[in-house]
């Protein structure tokens, strides 16, 4: 019974999840297998509170790692070696397939001389990115945008101004005001993801960004699916104040370090292909966890 087996996997979940009585996590990735023999593994992510979840960007980075650390990665049809530096593998996730990139000791601010993981995101019509009024939580100083990468994403993109810095750096308020747009009438009954943002790049020449979950409802670390969803609406943005150099990579500063979102653009169609996010992925626990599914 699929159903049964749905809400085994919620209970223990949460359980697994736990800051306290578990292992402590943002969620609980189950890799499967395929009856592809050329994809690797089938990805089931579910959020803290047990429910199923949609795409999980950074977490399909750290299913990518963590395929090949155990071994699951031995046919040969499920790995392509790209160059003497990277490894190409395919996964399917709740969005469909995806490719995951693995790069040996590449560079990346402060992720140099690590393995970066990349994963691919589906081509993106930035036309699709809607600019909306959440009435509930309204700002002179920002504007509002909604996008689904994979996972819906509201984002929020500040001015640069004195008071919008000191609400970035307050997780209070970050929370406050991340959980009344998540539950607001505008996104009910599903919830949404919302991340906040600016409007131009820090002194390091990067972007910094905070985003509020849902599933886990809290400020996390860092949101994979998140970070392309502001990459797109600043490419946007980018393109309706018609901006001649573009760039190629956005590099973004999250609360768990650091992200790139890599694309190709197409301006005249307003299309990003080739949509890759990356950054390092390391493994901070290993431990066999006793969970019954009986």
């Amino acid at each position: 019974d699929s159903s049964a087996l749905e809400t085994v996997l919620s209970e223990k979940v949460e359980q697994i999840c736990h800051r306290r009585f578990g292992v402590g996590a943002d969620g609980v990735i189950f890799l499967q297998t395929h009856s592809d023999p050329d994809v690797a593994f089938n990805m089931r992510y579910y959020n803290a509170d047990g429910s199923l979840g949609s795409l999980c960007g950074n977490g399909a980075r750290c299913a990518v790692k963590c395929a090949r650390d155990v071994g699951l990665l031995k046919s040969k049809g499920m790995t392509r070696i790209i160059d003497s530096f990277q490894t190409r593998v395919k996964f399917v996730a709740a969005d469909g397939p995806h490719y995951g990139d693995i790069q040996l000791n590449g560079t990346i601010s402060d992720n140099a001389n690590k393995d970066l993981i990349s994963i691919h995101f589906h081509p993106i019509d930035l036309n699709t990115i809607e600019e909306i009024n959440v009435n509930e939580v309204s700002s002179t100083t920002s504007k509002d945008f909604f996008i689904d990468t994979g996972s819906p994403h509201h984002v929020r993109i500040l001015d640069n101004t004195n008071d919008n810095q000191e609400f970035f750096n307050n997780t209070d308020k970050i929370r406050k005001i991340g959980s009344s747009i998540t539950h607001s009438k505008h996104y009910s009954p599903n919830q949404t993801n919302t991340n906040f943002s600016f409007n131009s790049k820090s002194k390091n020449n990067r972007y910094k960004l905070r985003t509020f979950e849902r599933g886990v409802d809290d400020v996390t670390l860092a949101c994979g699916t998140g970070t392309v969803a502001v990459a797109a609406v600043l490419l946007k943005l980018m393109l309706t104040d018609q901006i001649e150099n573009i760039p190629d990579i956005l590099s973004f500063d999250v609360d768990g370090g650091a992200l790139d979102v890599l694309f190709t653009i197409d301006r005249e169609n307003q299309t990003l292909t080739d949509v890759q996010l990356r950054g390092a992925a390391q493994q901070v626990h290993n431990k066999c966890f006793a969970a019954h599914f009986n």
